[in-house]
């Protein structure tokens, strides 16, 4: 897999009133982090706003909100531009209307963008709201290129990333990524694989059932070992991390212990009602996390919906 050569970074904008709007805390952080990547693998950004709050029954009322914010969310955009141009990077920026994550996906798709950049949620402010509730799950749904969640909180850049694996086909283009992005940017990297038992509840029957689980668990181990060293093709530069817990309990202690500061994932939506109710591991591990994540679908993956 490539690395990133177009970034499409959402900011909210915050303030008490249309004329006060501005890049929050949480906007700066989320460029900064974009910024940082992109002068290191050399790719372009674009960054965006879509403003989705303004509704009313007075048609002339909304236009002319609608104009007002627009003007005012290009020229802070705008200022942001012409900055990053000074130190180097190419940049652009874009005002649009309507749901956020529909028009980050248009994006995507206009721009030729092969990284999006989001927050994790976007605190209440005033009158913004870019990334409302669902807007960061939609995007984890639906995206077909990658998706960053930057974390409020940790060090600038990347230093030590986990990528967690489970050993189906989209492994591989994990591990690819996240080699070429660490060695990229000098990262360390790790491999995660939580193990997984099916059998055990047969064997618990039988009537040498320690031996026959203890056997099995062997075998598995052993396996997994074995496809994990396939995976990382014996580079001792990856260290691997097993696990036989739930990787969405296993996978925030393995970052705790090891300090990561990204987590690379895959994103593998379940179609229609039964992927509204359920969700995706993704988006479990992602409420849980204490650093930034990207999650990646399968090469030629299409929405289910």
């Amino acid at each position: 897999m490539v690395l990133p050569t177009q970034l499409l970074v959402g900011v909210s904008l915050g303030g008490d009133a249309i004329d006060a709007l501005e890049l929050t805390p949480l906007d700066e952080r989320i460029l900064d982090q974009a910024l940082w990547l992109a002068a290191e693998v050399g790719a372009k950004v674009h960054v965006t706003h879509t403003i989705d709050w303004i509704v009313g029954d007075d048609a002339g009322m909304v236009a002319r909100l609608l104009a007002a914010a627009t003007e005012r969310a290009n020229t802070v955009l705008g200022e942001v531009c012409a900055k990053v141009q000074r130190d180097g990077v190419e940049i652009t920026s874009s005002v649009t209307v309507g749901t956020p994550w529909m028009e980050m996906l248009r994006l995507t798709r206009t721009i030729h963008a092969d990284l999006v950049v989001v927050g994790p949620h976007v605190r209440a402010s005033g009158l913004a709201g870019l990334l409302q509730g669902s807007t960061v799950k939609r995007l984890v749904r639906k995206s077909a290129v990658p998706v960053w969640v930057v974390s409020e909180e940790g060090p600038m850049g990347i230093r030590r990333m986990l990528t967690a694996v489970d050993l189906s086909a989209v492994s591989g283009d994990l591990v690819a990524y996240s080699a070429s992005l660490a060695q990229k940017v000098g990262a360390e990297k790790a491999l995660l694989h939580c193990l997984s038992f099916p059998s055990d509840i047969v064997l618990h029957r039988l009537p040498d059932a320690a031996d026959a689980v203890a056997a099995y668990h062997e075998e598995v181990t052993e396996d997994a070992t074995r496809k994990l060293a396939e995976l990382t093709e014996g580079d001792p530069s990856w260290s691997v991390e097993l696990r036989s817990d739930w990787v969405v309990r296993s996978l925030p202690q393995v970052v705790r212990e090891t300090n990561a500061d990204l987590v690379v994932l895959a994103g593998i939506s379940l179609p229609g009602f039964a992927g509204k109710i359920m969700g995706t591991t993704a988006e479990k591990v992602l409420q849980r996390l204490g650093c930034s994540a990207i999650v990646l679908k399968p090469q030629g993956w299409t929405s289910p919906e």
